[in-house]
């Protein structure tokens, strides 16, 4: 539709409370939204977003030793404020047009997709390692103070206002729509969103001032060296559990015009509500696959089958992270060879020559390609993926690892160098991929359970004709 002219009047913005306001929105229940023609025109997308607020009780928590003075916890995160619903549907007409299980695996490869510079002048809705060391961030929870001699934190209630996040992120279904808008005006049904709330440790991350980084723990913020390796035994989920992590003051705010007549009856003629025409908005869908391996059962060769239906794809993800934790929190294990495998084929092509993943950077470089760094030689990355590859000795013991590896990918390709062109069917293989790698076993110092996840990035088209919206396979 970029050959419509957008008609000369000013946007509004269009506040939309959720449909079940006065529920209480906690972990595993949902925010519903419904959407008409008659509140929206022209819905421009990419200028909407939804905003509440998070008041949050943080549970009194224990200290694995008394503390030896008086000591402030670190704090914990929100690295991406959509990764508080685990799912997300969209229904039109009694049909789901859109749904994502995996919602924080979908944000992984988002947000790692945006440079520093956005994410940082976004702090309602992302945190980076830089905002925290620059004293910026504005998604954090407090985990109050360790007194002198004790070993108990008291519990802490607080609130954070205003945060934001932009509705082509959550549903990225939306993300072809231009600066023309969606058309609401030419639709004959209502749309409703559901958002399902995460538990809080499923996008809860702690931060450990030491290395600079996201961690899997929750240690006492000091210069001194004994007094900084004292850390809460309390899990997240014991620390904030799902109903003392509670959303109010919901509200989306929908960017709006309204087409005058020329304009509206070609919108119309083109969305096929007086004919035949269709308007079809191109967007991928992340499909996931996940497996999971025990503690200390990394092997020195895995094999790892993953089952996945894809019909245009056009990238993969290959990652970890440790069970029981965010998946927004990566995991680096101590791995040397890796490749996919799907039917006849591998990535990569040919074994790379030596290849540990102590010195992962020609790894790196095809995960660079699929998060489309490799032909913006001269813009800005993000800078937590790029730092999660610095090099760490075989022999060394993960448990102790001093540099940041919070947003490592272990492995990714793209099936098309052009995104114009059509990505490959997983039916040419029988939907399998089998993820083979080599693992130093032990892994030195920590084997814990771990979670991979296979992303694969396909694309789909949302077709509006006849008054209705569906989505399609291209």
């Amino acid at each position: 539709m970029t050959d419509v002219a957008k008609a000369l009047k000013p946007q509004e913005s269009v506040i939309i409370a959720p449909l079940n306001e006065g529920t209480k929105y906690v972990a595993n229940n949902f925010i519903l939204f419904r959407i008409s023609s008659a509140q929206l025109n022209m819905w421009i997308v990419n200028d909407s977003y939804i905003t509440f607020d998070i008041k949050y009780t943080r549970q009194a928590a224990i200290l694995n030793d008394n503390a030896g003075a008086a000591c402030a916890m670190n704090k914990t995160y929100i690295r991406n404020i959509a990764n508080v619903f685990k799912s997300v549907e969209v229904i039109y007409a009694g049909n789901t047009i859109y749904s994502q299980p995996y919602v924080v695996e979908q944000n992984n490869e988002i947000m790692y997709r945006m440079g520093d510079s956005y994410l940082r002048s976004h702090p309602a809705t992302f945190t980076t390692r830089d905002t925290i060391i620059n004293g910026t961030p504005y998604l954090e929870f407090d985990n109050g103070n360790a007194a002198n001699g004790n070993n108990t934190i008291a519990t802490n209630t607080a609130t954070i206002k205003n945060v934001m996040l932009p509705v082509n992120q959550i549903l990225p279904m939306f993300m072809d729509i231009t600066s023309v808008g969606f058309p609401m005006r030419s639709l004959s049904s209502q749309l409703e969103i559901r958002l399902y709330i995460n538990e809080p440790y499923r996008y809860l991350v702690d931060w450990r001032a030491e290395i600079k980084d996201f961690d899997y723990r929750c240690y006492i913020n000091s210069d001194d060296a004994t007094e900084k390796a004292k850390y809460l035994t309390s899990s997240m989920s014991t620390r904030y559990p799902n109903d003392k992590v509670e959303f109010s003051n919901v509200k989306m705010y929908c960017a709006n015009y309204i087409a005058d007549e020329p304009t509206a009856a070609q919108i119309d003629a083109k969305c096929g509500v007086n004919g035949s025409g269709e308007q079809i908005y191109r967007w991928y869908q992340i499909q996931t696959a996940i497996r999971e391996v025990a503690a200390n059962n990394l092997q020195t060769v895995n094999n790892l089958p993953f089952s996945i239906t894809t019909n245009n794809e056009k990238s993969f993800l290959f990652y970890c992270y440790r069970t029981g934790y965010s998946p927004s929190l990566l995991y680096r294990p101590a791995l040397n060879n890796v490749y996919i495998q799907f039917g006849s084929n591998q990535i990569p092509f040919q074994p790379i020559n030596g290849s540990s993943l102590t010195n992962p950077y020609e790894y790196k470089f095809t995960v660079d390609d699929v998060l489309d760094n490799i032909d913006t030689y001269f813009t800005e990355t993000n800078g937590d993926y790029n730092d999660s590859y610095r090099f760490i000795a075989a022999n060394t013991a993960r448990a102790n690892i001093k540099v940041p590896t919070s947003s490592f990918i272990i492995m990714g390709a793209n099936f098309s160098s052009d995104p114009s062109t059509t990505g490959i069917a997983s039916s040419a293989w029988n939907s399998q991929y089998q993820a083979t790698f080599n693992a130093l076993t032990p892994d030195v110092g920590n084997n814990p359970a771990l979670t991979f996840i296979l992303s694969c990035r396909t694309e789909m088209g949302l077709v509006v004709k006849n008054g209705e919206i569906h989505t399609v396979n291209i």
